[in-house]
């Protein structure tokens, strides 16, 4: 979250945080910053602090992500929380490190293999979706919605295992709605942006809405090309977003790739009640050729059933 940096907002404790040595720090945006770490023993970790004079939505976001990090508590898919703390007056969260690059950098550099049609891009594109479907059906499955699903809070390990990192926008999908929305991006579902437009209610993260930024984030991975087109301010990008419906996948992938256009068109519906009923089913979907390989392919430990998942869909 970026904020304008107070003139009085000291610097930030030096290379140390709870025993963790900072390797890498990460330019500061606003009132905030990132830093990678390191234990004495060597294990690795990402601290993320606030400035002593950081706006109160700055640390009631990061209140949201401490809570929502102990409610997870580790589970496959989501960073441990380390430690939490204060020292100089900067607040700050430790959380382990987790491997493999922002799900970003990984489209920048594969961006070549995904405009040429050939049987290893298909595959590559055909892993990737469903290993995201499936990191965001683990989520959903321990009660949690994100609210900030974006390319740059998507880490992708060895054999595509997604991470999902920066829960300061999520939300408890059994609790009250919370009313808390981070920032808006192109991604951001057409409820949320309504809300946002009309004033009428803060929105709150559901698997819904989840699962329209995850179908505009494969939008963007599968054909270089975003389902609703940028806008320069925010109000035009809620506009566009509110009444935008997508155009058709263009390039190669939908012709090789059955059902791949109307599971996306389905997740990217502005109604969230015309959406998959789950990501899960997002996922089966998706799935290429035989209509097994998506069930056969859901992550381990999947704490609840098909009809649970439905159950906090919003459906």
């Amino acid at each position: 979250m970026s904020m304008p940096v107070p003139h009085t907002c000291p610097d930030e404790p030096e290379n140390n945080w709870a025993g963790y040595t900072v390797t890498h720090a990460i330019p500061r945006q606003g009132t905030a910053l990132t830093q990678e770490a390191v234990s004495e023993q060597g294990h690795r970790a990402m601290v993320k602090a606030l400035c002593p004079h950081a706006p109160r939505a700055a640390h009631a976001a990061m209140d949201n992500e401490e809570a929502i990090l102990r409610f997870l508590n580790e589970q496959d898919g989501t960073p441990l929380l380390i430690e939490s703390g204060t020292r100089s007056g900067w607040r700050y969260l430790i959380t382990e490190h987790r491997p493999g690059p922002t799900l970003g950098l990984l489209l920048e550099g594969s961006r070549l293999l995904m405009q040429r049609p050939s049987a290893g891009s298909l595959a590559f594109a055909q892993s990737l979706a469903l290993a995201l479907c499936h990191g965001y059906a683990r989520l959903h499955s321990r009660g949690v919605a994100h609210g900030d699903v974006h390319p740059g809070n998507i880490l992708v390990g060895s054999e595509h295992h997604v991470t999902i990192i920066d829960f300061e926008s999520a939300a408890r999908i059994d609790d009250a709605p919370m009313g808390y929305c981070s920032q808006i991006t192109i991604y951001t579902a057409p409820e949320i942006a309504l809300a946002l437009r009309e004033q009428v209610s803060l929105p709150t993260a559901t698997p819904a809405s989840d699962q329209y930024s995850v179908a505009a984030v494969l939008y963007l991975m599968l054909s270089g090309t975003y389902a609703v087109p940028p806008q320069k301010t925010e109000p035009d990008m809620l506009e566009a977003i509110t009444g935008t419906v997508p155009a058709p996948l263009p390039g190669w992938l939908p012709l090789q790739w059955p059902g791949l256009q109307r599971a996306l068109s389905t997740a990217l519906h502005l109604d969230p009640g015309q959406r998959h009923a789950s990501m899960i089913a997002f996922a089966r979907a998706l799935a290429p050729g035989d209509p097994h390989h998506a069930q056969d392919a859901e992550p381990a430990g999947m704490a609840r059933t098909e009809q649970n998942a439905d159950a906090h869909s919003g459906r």
